[in-house]
């Protein structure tokens, strides 16, 4: 009962961070708009670049660390508050340094090394402040969640996107130099938001400062790996792409990539939300011993989540040259055919997250890290080959690429360990491909149709091959540990 009760617990936190995410999603949709009718392409691509160049920092000097926290903080947690205090001062004895170094690199550097990262010397200082903030802000809301106050975690990330709106809504109008005024800007949301959560959470929960020497040795021995790693993830990201693309085009292009990659980034929201709920259901599973389950969620319910995805997909191509001159202004109609790219790529997207949850049940983290590496490799070499002659497209086409084959690698290995016909999975993932690129190569009225013929007609085979969209996986779906608003919603189409 205790398990069950968790699980249930655990649902109703998935539907409020589920639902401060789309909060955030829609919030970052406003503040886009408001940046890219204020700034235009040119002026959009430098704040994009110089937030880019911060959050790389902050991802090497600290994120690496978060899993750390959460991980050993939650168990340390339930001992008591004095062993939640070391492994939050053993973490950040790990962060200060590497931020220390990182402000001398930048100061000796100078103004050589500001312009080697294509930053003015007097945007250097907003660069380095908002690392700092960010690293505050990702300090606070990973404590929420090893303190297991998902709740909360997802109202500060709601408010920490609300006052950065607001912020530029009431400040940006006045700002004499507004892209590093407006970095920041950022810098300054992040930092008293992240300030005002750790003073809200109390200081009992983290002061005074304590640490020893075993804590630090545990929590490096589990973080350093996750750092090569995330090395790769890293190669992955727009970050890469927009500083690569900085080398061989114009500032006003890394607008148009960055504008595209913020809209694909809202929809690959749905499928990521999606991982918090499978991995805790996966595990019940297996204790339970209901290896058929496992199998039916492979089987039928990716193949159904592909539809659905695909189905998305192809509205959205359909109504992407209306919707971004009408919403973001006619100078970013260039960012129309890489963001159709990048939506083929968020499907890819959604085989890849589907398979993480059983390769992470079965501990299969190798699989995991292979797939990341390779899928950095490929987006850095599409780049490097397709940006210097393609410009954005070629950097779309590469990160799609990169996507396709994390999301092959990832269902190769679990397609090793579980017995499931393979017909209705590839079928169904051949059908969301076949429409997205259709849409994105022809154009028009003419993409819809021959994106709907081709989705019909495999969609069709699915069906006739697997014999989907049967009684039989709502009636499994009743069946599960959800809450019940969840369990409505699931089963709505049944």
């Amino acid at each position: 009962m205790q398990a069950e009760r968790e699980l249930q617990q655990s649902g109703g936190d998935y539907l409020i961070s589920a639902a401060g995410s789309y909060v955030v999603m829609g919030l970052s949709l406003i503040l886009t708009i408001m940046l890219t009718r204020m700034l235009g392409a040119a002026g959009y691509g430098q704040l994009a670049l110089l937030l880019a160049i911060g959050q790389t920092a902050a991802y090497f000097t600290s994120f690496w660390t978060t899993a750390g926290l959460v991980r050993f903080g939650s168990e340390a947690w339930l001992s008591s508050t004095d062993a939640f205090h070391r492994v939050f001062w053993g973490r950040n004895a790990m962060v200060f340094p590497l931020l220390l170094v990182l402000a001398a690199a930048i100061g000796m550097a100078g103004s050589r090394g500001a312009e080697w990262l294509g930053l003015h010397p007097a945007e250097t200082a907003a660069v380095l402040a908002y690392v700092f903030a960010t690293v505050l802000f990702q300090t606070s809301q990973f404590t929420f969640q090893a303190l297991k106050r998902v709740r909360v975690f997802a109202g500060w990330q709601v408010l920490e996107k609300a006052c950065l709106v607001a912020a530029v809504w009431v400040v940006a109008a006045h700002l004499a130099d507004g892209v590093s005024q407006l970095v920041w800007l950022y810098a300054a949301t992040s930092a008293a938001v992240g300030l005002l959560s750790m003073l809200w959470l109390g200081r009992k929960q983290w002061w005074p400062i304590r640490s020893d020497w075993s804590t630090m040795v545990r929590l490096a021995q589990f973080s350093w790996p996750l750092l090569l790693s995330l090395t790769f993830g890293y190669l992955s990201t727009n970050w890469i792409d927009l500083l690569i693309i900085r080398r061989y085009a114009s500032l006003a292009e890394v607008g148009h990539y960055n504008l595209a990659y913020q809209v694909i980034g809202m929809v690959q929201t749905l499928p990521t939300l999606s991982f918090p709920i499978l991995l805790p259901l996966l595990v019940g599973w297996q204790v339970g011993g209901r290896q058929e389950s496992i199998q039916l969620y492979l089987g039928r319910l990716v193949p159904h989540a592909c539809v659905a995805l695909c189905g998305i997909l192809v509205v959205l191509l359909a109504l992407l040259r209306t919707i971004f001159p009408l919403v973001f202004g006619a100078a970013f109609v260039a960012s129309v055919i890489p963001c159709g790219w990048l939506l083929v790529a968020v499907s890819c997207y959604g085989v890849f997250i589907s398979g993480m949850p059983l390769l992470n049940l079965w501990e299969q983290t190798r699989a995991i890290f292979l797939a990341s590496a390779a899928a950095g490799v490929v987006n850095v070499a599409g780049d490097l080959l397709f940006v210097p002659r393609f410009g954005i497209n070629g950097a779309a086409v590469a990160t799609f690429l990169a996507y396709a084959t994390s999301a092959v690698l990832v269902m190769r290995s679990v397609a090793c360990r579980l017995a499931v016909p393979w017909q209705p999975l590839l079928l169904s993932v051949g059908a969301v491909l076949a429409t997205c690129i259709g849409c994105v190569v022809l154009r028009g009225a003419a993409s819809c149709v021959a994106g709907l013929g081709v989705a019909l007609t495999l969609l069709t085979a699915a069906v006739g091959t697997g014999r989907l969209f049967g009684p039989r996986e709502f009636g499994w779906l009743r069946a599960q540990y959800l809450p019940r608003s969840v369990q409505r919603s699931n089963v709505a189409a049944s």
